[in-house]
This record gives structure tokens, sequence and C-alpha cells, in this order.
């Protein structure tokens, strides 16, 4: 579980986060609950890119682990190829080892801050 996240200080002030929610990795109703206090931008994968990092300028990223034809590892080599340096956070439903999946996302995208963060109820 993580807990709310807490401003931060751009520029000598204190500034609510931003964080980019990929795909739906949550419900609204546990995205609200969970980052409250902080500015939400929902997108989709297809629409992550250089200009929309540089515009949007995110401090995290929650992104589900597995969407579709996509996985995490998917989301971190397109963010570390777009020069993402920030935090990514992978939403998934409690798994066995999450360690592996860390550990594997860490070797291949070094320069990403990443995490797992285990859903305990359905994630939409």
């Amino acid at each position: 579980m993580i807990t709310p996240l807490v401003p931060m200080m751009r520029d000598g002030m204190a500034t609510r986060e931003t964080v980019l929610v990929i795909n739906r990795a949550m419900s609204a109703e546990q995205t609200s609950a969970l980052l409250q206090g902080t500015a939400i931008v929902s997108a989709g994968f297809d629409t992550i890119c250089a200009e929309f990092l540089a515009r949007t300028k995110p401090d995290y990223i929650l992104a589900p682990l597995l969407i579709g034809d996509l996985d995490i590892l998917d989301i971190a080599e397109k963010l570390d190829g777009l020069g993402y340096q920030g935090v990514l956070l992978a939403v998934a439903p409690p798994l066995p080892n999450p360690r592996l999946i860390k550990a594997e996302v860490r070797a291949l995208c070094p320069n990403l801050r990443f995490d797992v963060v285990l859903a305990a109820q359905p994630l939409v």
C-alpha cells in the first residue's frame, strides 16, 4: 500500500505532485482515495510521447501490470526510451513474488525508479 503523496518543493514553493495514470491503472474511486491532494492526469499508452511528458511533468506514473497486449515492461521501456527518470509504479493484484518483476524492470530500465503496488481489491 502507498501512503498518500505529500507536497513537493519546486522553485522554493510547495506544490502538489502530478501523477500520470496510464490505461486506468486503478478505478476512479481507488485513484481518488490514494492520491488525495495530487494533480491526476489520465492517458492511454499511445498518448505517451516526449512532448506529453514535458507538458504534464509527472512526478509519479501509475500503470497496470498487465492490460490487453501490454505489460509493464512495454510501458517501462517506452518511458525509458523517452528519457523519463521519475517513479513508475505498477499496480497489480496480489502476486506470489513481486521481487521478480521489480528485478526484471530495474535491469532493463535502470534510469526508472520502479516498484510494484499490490492492490487488495480488484483494480477496475
